[in-house]
């Protein structure tokens, strides 16, 4: 198939991050499709917006971008989503706004037929804070079925998460992409006990995943494929904000592994990607 014809699609949150600079579009889930869309696939994003002047400015700039806006739903009696950034020497602290329209995101025959013709699908644990989004997502993973094709990125904020999300989660992923952060809660949540490279393994053998990315801001970031590590420090660069780097990061991994790229291609691209979402204000470049 040929590349730009290749589907990635995402469920989840797409809100707007208020900064005290202003707002600017994001969500993990939005930044990954916007990201692979930018690398030549067809990215489609699964999501909710209200029929509101923030929804109003999201339907504005898929249009701009010429996005596909097949995955939105729009919930009449929902706000859209915003998140109130807190920036700290270029490090976000999130207030992530509750009862939004992202949290009804609703089951539909076309997101299945999607998702079955899709190339790789992503998500995370924010949407699954609410019981609609969350059955949605699961229903998509069971239609999702192989692990090869599935993306999990935890991405954990505030409460929104528990034992058993995560554990559903990992069990239905090939790909997963953590940060140092999440390693530690994961750790406690499955007794994951010795060094760094050990709980990787670990985590890894326990959900029988396919590559494992953990990502350390400064310290740098980690690929495992089950036989193959790659370490690559941080990028000496002046950082503007880190906000969506990871997603950054996420996107060109999931392209790297769908073009079967060697782990230290993948690696780089990821690296690079990331690096560059940081030297820029906020999420997208």
């Amino acid at each position: 198939m040929h590349l730009k014809k290749k589907i990635i699609a995402a469920a989840g949150e797409i809100l707007w991050d208020v900064l005290p600079s202003g707002k600017v579009i994001g969500g993990a889930p939005f930044n990954f499709i916007n990201h692979v869309s930018r690398l030549g696939y067809k990215g489609i994003c699964l999501s909710a917006i209200g029929n509101d002047k923030n929804g109003a400015e999201i339907l504005r700039y898929f249009k701009s971008k010429n996005l596909d806006l097949s995955g939105m739903q729009i919930i009449p009696k929902a706000a859209t989503g915003t998140v109130d950034v807190k920036l700290e020497n270029g490090t976000p602290e999130y207030e992530i706004h509750e009862n939004r329209a992202w949290d009804m995101i609703a089951g539909k025959k076309a997101h299945n037929d999607l998702i079955k013709n899709a190339s790789l699908f992503y998500f995370g644990t924010i949407a699954q804070r609410n019981k609609l989004s969350r059955i949605t997502i699961y229903h998509l993973l069971e239609t999702a079925g192989n692990k090869k094709k599935i993306f999990f990125d935890a991405n954990l904020r505030q409460n929104f998460y528990n034992k058993k999300i995560l554990e559903y989660s990992l069990n239905k992923s090939g790909l997963v992409k953590i940060n140092d952060y999440e390693l530690d809660i994961l750790t406690d949540f499955f007794n994951l006990q010795g060094r760094e490279r050990q709980k990787i393994e670990k985590l890894f053998t326990c959900f029988k995943l396919i590559m494992i990315a953990l990502t350390k801001g400064q310290k740098g970031s980690v690929l495992f494929n089950g036989t193959e590590y790659s370490e690559l420090p941080a990028r000496k660069i002046r950082i503007v904000d880190t906000i969506g780097a990871g997603d950054a990061f996420s996107a060109a991994f999931a392209c790297g592994y769908l073009e079967n790229k060697s782990i230290a291609e993948i690696h780089s691209r990821a690296s690079e990607l990331a690096s560059r979402v940081c030297r820029h204000k906020g999420a997208i470049l």
